[in-house]
């Protein structure tokens, strides 16, 4: 999604962005966290391309829902990234 776009109707899109800050104390690798009950890790090139993803097998559920609430918490909506 680029910033002229819309999320789907009814979708969450959050941003966080590090670049200018300090890490908060979240992973080094991107997740996907489904139902709070599955973890599906990300994995990309060093460009960003995505080269895949990976169904974690036995995740520490509690650990990856302690890095969502602080990544939802630190995070704007996409409609306000960018509109300073």
């Amino acid at each position: 999604m680029t910033a002229g776009e819309r999320p789907p109707s009814g979708e969450d899109v959050r941003i966080l962005d590090l670049t200018d800050r300090e890490n908060p104390g979240l992973p080094g690798q991107d997740f996907w966290l489904f139902d709070s009950s599955k973890v599906v890790a990300m994995n990309y090139r060093s460009d960003g391309t995505q080269i895949s993803r990976d169904l974690l097998e036995v995740p520490d559920l509690n650990q990856y829902r302690q890095w969502k609430e602080l990544a939802l918490s630190l995070s704007v909506p996409f409609s306000e990234y960018g509109a300073d």
